[in-house]
């Protein structure tokens, strides 16, 4: 699912996060996609993202096109063809039935749908939607429905225009997750991507994605957790979080640990919210994004669910040279939505 696109020979995905730019970039070698470079540029003053009119969030263009450029220059990335990645609350995600239809009906029957969904009027947003399958009735459709406001796809143009890339797509970040994370043969999976300030968890079925939904979660919460309640500042917080995570002993591991169970608490919800629809059983938690690095996180997760979790190398089913296996295994996870945008160029060959 893309707002728009084509098919260039070399790619770049590209992930704004709240606190970092990443970009991977790849072509083709024969029926596979053959990683040539990657790279990140963290922010060193303030977030990518501001705060405006309360609690809405936007994209800061001038700083995030500054970074990006930088990090296009030093990697030396020479692609220009891009594939954007939209955070999930720049989107408004959600998910209905309708009756089965001929092909031709269907647009205008999603439609007139989109307006009791999006609450926004449908001249201020741009619509993309997919058929992900028939529903729990049979006689039924269930599709997925994205919605982005023109605002912030013109943000993303600007960012483009002035780092000298040209968007191919745009693309919300779950998509961009499954692509580079789902295996062929996973029946149902829940993809948990766990950001510096949220997450996102998505229901996927087959391949295909069956809800989205943003938890009030991140890795930096954590950190908040141990400062308010062990009395120390964030930066030893974020030193026991990454060293000792759930293992450690006493207080820090406790507080740690009852944060993770909120966390899994709300996965479990979003799964139910699900299962009003279908009738089906998660067979792993696959957990993604800066975040999953948490140590103890699948041991625990496993231990408090019954469920096997695990982090997964989204470079996995791409060529690359052996000596990155080591570190693919790391710091992969949080390229995960980028290494996604990137495959997407290849969707439609």
């Amino acid at each position: 699912m893309a707002l728009f696109s084509k098919t260039p020979s070399r790619i770049l995905g590209v992930d704004i996060g709240t606190f970092s730019v990443k970009v991977v970039e790849i072509s083709k070698k024969g029926k596979r996609a053959q990683l040539e470079n990657y790279g990140e540029i963290p922010t060193e003053s303030s977030s990518f993202f501001e705060r405006i009119q309360g609690e809405k969030l936007t994209v800061s263009e001038k700083l995030t096109a500054e970074a990006l450029k930088t990090l296009i220059k030093e990697a030396k990335i020479k692609s220009r063809d891009s594939f954007f990645a939209l955070p999930e609350f720049a989107c408004f995600f959600t998910t209905f039935s309708l009756p089965s239809m001929k092909e031709e009906e269907m647009p205008s029957a999603v439609q007139y749908q989109a307006k009791q969904h999006i609450p926004l009027p449908l001249s201020e947003v741009v619509l993309d939607w997919s058929v992900a399958g028939k529903g729990k009735d049979k006689e039924k459709e269930e599709i997925v429905l994205i919605a982005v406001p023109n605002e912030t796809i013109s943000q993303y143009k600007d960012i483009a225009k002035k780092t000298g890339l040209e968007i191919d797509a745009l693309e919300a970040e779950p998509f961009g997750l499954v692509r580079s994370l789902v295996r062929r043969n996973d029946k149902m999976v829940i993809l948990v991507d766990i950001g510096s300030t949220s997450t996102t968890v998505s229901v996927v079925e087959k391949g295909v994605l069956k809800i989205a939904h943003a938890l009030n979660f991140s890795s930096s919460l954590i950190n908040k957790s141990l400062v308010s309640s062990l009395d120390i500042k964030y930066n030893e917080a974020e030193e026991i979080k990454c060293d000792k995570g759930l293992k450690a002993d006493g207080k820090e591991g406790q507080v740690m640990v009852e944060s993770v169970d909120k966390l899994l608490s709300e996965i479990e919800n979003v799964f139910l919210s699900y299962l009003k629809k279908e009738k089906s059983e998660i067979e792993k938690i696959i957990f993604t994004g800066g975040g999953s690095a948490l140590p103890g996180l699948l041991e625990h997760t496993l231990e408090k669910t019954g469920i096997k979790a695990e982090r997964r190398n989204p470079f996995q089913e791409m060529i690359y040279p052996s000596l990155l296996e080591k570190t693919f295994q790391e710091v992969g996870p949080s390229f995960s939505i980028a290494a996604g945008m990137a495959l997407r160029g290849f969707e439609e060959e």
